[in-house]
């Protein structure tokens, strides 16, 4: 099994998740504006929005980005084209780099990404 990363997860986050596990509020809690509010200071932000999945946050982050459209690799996690396709965006499939299996951003078949406001792979 290939590794992609490694997990560190301390006893205070363990105790901070058990404690909403055991609290009347699962979701959309008291916690959230706490998280976001975190996040912030954190990443030096004035905004921050917790959201339910990856996929969930991948549209937002196209929604703010007022593309019509996205380019990615077909090698890409699914969410990538589900998330454009959810807003209604619509999807291109660039070229992959063969070496790192990434999308080739010097491919400029099919769609002129700038003109067309095409947004490349997140």
């Amino acid at each position: 099994m290939l590794n992609y990363t490694r997990h560190h997860v301390t006893e205070a986050d363990i105790s901070a998740v058990l404690s909403v596990l055991k609290s009347d509020r699962l979701t959309q809690g008291p916690t959230v504006p706490l998280l976001e509010v975190a996040l912030c200071k954190v990443i030096g932000c004035n905004h921050a929005v917790c959201v339910s999945s990856g996929t969930a946050g991948l549209a937002l982050a196209y929604l703010a980005s007022e593309c019509y459209a996205i380019r990615t690799s077909p090698i890409s996690c699914i969410a990538t084209p589900n998330a454009a396709l959810s807003i209604g965006l619509q999807v291109e499939f660039g070229e992959t780099d063969p070496v790192h299996g990434l999308l080739n951003t010097a491919d400029t078949s099919g769609a002129d990404m700038a003109s067309r406001q095409v947004c490349p792979d997140p």
